[in-house]
């Protein structure tokens, strides 16, 4: 793990490099949930304002999902943000 004081004698250049990998393996990370996604799968979402709920994919898209809680509403959330329930 990197630590914030690391990070502060890191320069420009490379704080831009690391940024750069660490989107890349967010973005790799996705392409495999997107590979695990299908109608009626059962997901978390990694956000505050869905923690502990559970929400049913709709459909999926190119970058998103769409998903629907228990309690009815619809989200259309990117891949980054979508944990699958095995």
């Amino acid at each position: 793990m990197i630590t914030k004081t690391q990070l502060s004698k890191l320069d420009i250049s490379e704080l831009r490099a690391l940024k750069d990998l660490i989107q890349t393996e967010i973005n790799n990370k996705a392409e495999v949930v997107k590979y695990d996604l299908s109608v009626g799968t059962k997901v978390r979402i990694n956000h505050k304002k869905t923690i502990g709920q559970i929400f049913t994919i709709v459909n999926v898209k190119r970058k998103k999902a769409s998903v629907q809680g228990a309690n009815g509403r619809y989200y259309t959330v990117p891949f980054q943000l979508i944990e699958v329930i095995k």
